[in-house]
């Protein structure tokens, strides 16, 4: 065991500190998140949650990992485009995305806003679209008219043309209707939805009240 360092009057000095790698590893992410416009705000639980204990992050492949997350994006203007939420994000770089699970996504736009849900997520590092998959929940929040309600098992959203998009089969419930297409296309700011293929809809009459 090397003698600890001593100043001139034979005293030991405290040997030199080092930065610990997870501080260097915090700014990798930073840096990596800055580069698609995202500004970060995390909150993390003291101990990994069970399911990822169960996965490697060495067999993953992954150099980060993050629980109780929010993501905050802005436009090249400095308006704010979308608020994402989720359980967990996993950092795959040999892939050059991320994923993540039970994601939340408000879409903003200055008309009217719109509510996503899913159970999972994959974010790429380009930063350009979100996929979302598995029984995926579309909603639009326009103030004072009725929630119009999409399903499919899965949705992209591209960021830079403003475009929802499935290929998977959409069902779409309105107030007395149903509709159901292959495929759908819909933009954000106009909030005009276009469905394709096999399109079918199905009206249910109001129920008359006896009186």
């Amino acid at each position: 065991m090397p003698a600890a360092a001593q100043d001139k009057r034979g005293s030991p000095t405290a040997q030199p500190q080092f930065v610990p790698k997870f501080r260097l590893r915090q700014w990798l992410l930073v840096s990596a998140l800055s580069a698609v416009g995202l500004w970060l705000v995390v909150s993390r639980s003291p101990s990994p949650s069970p399911e990822f204990e169960s996965v490697s992050m060495a067999s993953a492949q992954a150099d980060y990992y993050l629980e109780s997350l929010v993501l905050i994006s802005t436009n090249a203007h400095g308006d704010l485009d979308y608020t994402l939420s989720a359980d967990t994000l996993i950092h795959l770089p040999g892939e050059a995305k991320a994923i993540v699970s039970s994601p939340s996504l408000l879409v903003h736009s200055k008309d009217s806003d719109w509510a996503l849900s899913a159970q999972q997520g994959t974010l790429p590092d380009h930063g350009k679209v979100i996929d979302l998959t598995g029984d995926v929940q579309l909603e639009q929040l326009a103030g004072g008219q009725t929630p119009v309600r999409l399903s499919t098992p899965s949705l992209r959203l591209d960021r830079q043309r403003r475009l929802f998009s499935s290929d998977s089969g959409v069902a779409v419930e309105g107030p007395g209707w149903q509709l159901r297409a292959d495929k759908m296309t819909g933009r954000v700011d106009s909030g005009k939805l276009i469905f394709r293929d096999n399109n079918h809809v199905q009206y249910a009459p109001p129920r008359q009240t006896e009186k």
